[in-house]
Parts: C-alpha cells; structure tokens; sequence
C-alpha cells in the first residue's frame, strides 16, 4: 500500500498520519510498525516521529496471517454465525465478550475464537484485530462483520467510512424523553482527564447518533438507536449527554448512584442484579465488499434484555409503545 502526502498531510507525524488513512487501526499499533522496518518514507526506513513533507511516498506493508507475522493463538470459542463465506463472516456476539487482544485481555476474544473457527482472516488489522472493521464493546450484544480476506476488508472499510453500512441499536434508558425521536450531533473524544473514558467535546471527531422512542415506562424507555459515524462508546456517550444514560452503563451512567432514585422496590432491586450496559446492536445492513450483493441481518434481544423487558411491562405497564 502506498501513501503519497499532500498539502495537507504535510507537518504531520509519521505515525499519526498513517493511523489516521487506515480505519480501525491504532496509532500504537502503525508506530510499532514503523520501529520494525514496515513502513518506509521515500524508500528508506524512519522513525514515528518523523515529519511529513509534501510529495513523501509512504510505503506500508502489513503483516499476513498467513505467512505467521501474527503470533495470536486460536481459541475454541462458541459463536453464534449468522453468514459466512469465503469473505466475510457475520457473528451474534454475546454480551462478555472482547472482540480483540488489548487492554489487558491477550485471551479468549472473539479474534481468537475467529481464528479457531476459520482457519484465518484478513492480515489487515494484524497482529491485534486482523479483519477487524468495527468493534462492539465487551459488554454490548449483537451484530458484528468481520472480514476474511483482505480485498474484503477494504470493500468494508471503505463503506464504513463513507456512511453507507447501517447499523441500529437497541438501547433500555434512564428517564423519560420529552420528544419522541431526536438527533444527537456532538463531537466525541477521549475525556480531558480521564483518558480510559470517552466524553463530548468541542475539539472531537465528528459525531452523529439518532434516536427514536420504541416503549416507554414511568422513568425508563427502550429507544432505538441507529449511529452514522462509529466512536468509541459512541452510544453510551451521546445518551448520557442528553441526560439518558443507558441502564447498567456504570462508567457513563452511574448505574449504581442512579438506583437511589427508584421508588418501586421490586424494581429497585431487579435493576441492581444487571451486569451490564443493556445495549444490543440489532440490524446490520451492507453490502458485500466482494459480490455487491445488499446483505441484511437482524439478532433478537438477548435474555438478559427481554427478561428487562418483561419485568417492566410487568410491574410498571407501558405508558407509550410506538413499534
């Protein structure tokens, strides 16, 4: 792959200019290529640091699975397979689950249970995310395509980034909103002071999230949510910023303080055993990087997240169901 630096990418580090071309690839990860000879400037070897000129040719080459440059071991992991092909595959992932090594989980992701199950994927993303075009939190359920190959990586990525893939959430809230649909446009970056949380502002990428209202009870609601840009933590962000967080979310809820508030007591007890955010990535839509075919995909609600459902039609009754 090359890399020819404009005008614009001019006065801009190495390291951070390369991240920034290549979706869904650290700029941990592009430095420590740089440090090992994969990534040249003009044809010669530098260093992360070095400053771009315009005309710099940038020469990457990405480690391949194939060839064994990614030293990850294959888990037997179970997955829940909604499609796959010689491309691409789709998985339902359960809640718990690390989609790739880093921060501290090196084992037991669902990169590993991949590699297990397909023998290999794309050596984009290596060592940590080969074949990895977007991501689900830990603890969020649902929907996730990982791409095989890595011309099938690209034809994603490139949709990715040019806002065509789909996606909608399912996500159970603090409050009752005062609309019943909105847009949250408001930029996200890491937080000033703590840098293991994401937060809203002014000098962040771009944001975009919309939502609408699919149930509602007195002091909660179910929304549906569909994001056209993918931040980290993107959801979880933007509805605490408008004053719902999502139900379970310690880190941008406050889950726990929150629960002093609740008046019933059977749901004030019920709402302390969740384990997690409840968000759950339901529908994808794309198409397929390789055929063009338009691919559709759908997951039902976790039990974790029914069983919610349940509970608060059952003790607390609907007061608005709009689907």
């Amino acid at each position: 792959m090359r890399l020819v630096v404009d005008e614009q990418g001019s006065g801009y580090r190495l390291d951070t200019f390369v991240s920034s071309r290549i979706p869904d690839v650290s700029r941990n990860f592009i430095k420590r290529l740089i440090l090992a000879g994969w990534i040249h400037v003009n044809g010669n070897a530098t260093k992360p640091g070095y400053i771009l000129k315009p005309g710099d040719l940038i020469d990457i080459t990405l480690p391949d699975y194939s060839t064994g440059a990614i030293n990850l071991t294959p888990r037997q992991i179970s997955l829940n397979i909604l499609f796959e092909d010689d491309h691409i595959i789709v998985v339902d992932k359960q809640p718990g689950l690390v989609v790739h090594p880093g921060a501290g989980r090196e084992e037991e992701t669902l990169v590993h249970g991949l590699l297990a199950h397909c023998g290999k994927l794309a050596s984009v993303g290596a060592p940590e995310r080969p074949g990895i075009v977007h991501r689900l939190d830990e603890h969020t359920s649902g929907l996730i395509v990982v791409a095989k190959t890595d011309p099938a990586y690209w034809g994603l990525a490139a949709q990715f980034q040019n806002r065509t893939v789909e996606k909608y959430y399912v996500a159970f809230v603090w409050g009752n909103p005062k609309e019943d649909h909105g847009i949250v446009d408001a930029p996200i970056g890491r937080h000033p002071k703590n840098r293991k949380k994401m937060a809203v502002i002014p000098y962040g990428r771009p944001s975009v999230s919309q939502w609408q209202i699919d149930k509602v009870w007195p002091g909660f609601a179910k929304l549906l949510v569909k994001i056209l840009t993918g931040r980290t933590h993107q959801i979880r962000v933007h509805l605490a910023h408008i004053h719902h967080p999502i139900l379970g979310d310690e880190i941008y809820g406050r889950h726990s303080r929150r629960l002093k508030s609740v008046q019933n007591k059977e749901i004030r007890k019920y709402l302390k055993s969740i384990a997690r955010q409840m968000l759950h990535a339901k529908t994808l839509k794309f198409r397929h990087p390789v055929t063009n075919e338009l691919l559709s995909f759908s997951s039902d609600l976790p039990d974790d997240m029914r069983d919610l459902e349940k509970t608060f039609d059952r003790i607390l009754k609907p007061t608005v169901q709009l689907n």
